[in-house]
Parts: C-alpha cells; structure tokens; sequence
C-alpha cells in the first residue's frame, strides 16, 4: 500500500480551553518518519529516498 499526504499547511493542536499544546508540521512528520525508520533498522536516510 502506499499512502500520500498533502500537507498544505501546520496542525495546529490546542486543548480544551484554547491554549496551544503542539504543532506539526511537514518537518516535524519527517523527523517522526526518520525516527521510526533508524529504529526499525532501515536508517534514516531511506526516509529522504521518498521525497522528490
């Protein structure tokens, strides 16, 4: 399977009163990827072979 994201701009996460509590971004989500990637043995880098 394989997924796209278009991401157009930040989530923006707020709690139950408004105050902002996180951002994610498209930075934030391939820093995410390249985490998961090294610690499942596929190294970082094989997220940047995914990016044209």
């Amino acid at each position: 399977m394989a997924t796209l994201f278009h991401v157009t701009g930040a989530y923006i996460c707020v709690d139950e009163n408004g105050h902002l509590v996180g951002i994610e971004d498209v930075f934030s989500k391939l820093e995410r990827a390249r985490v998961h990637h090294a610690a499942h043995g596929l190294g970082a880098d094989f997220v940047d072979r995914l990016i044209r």
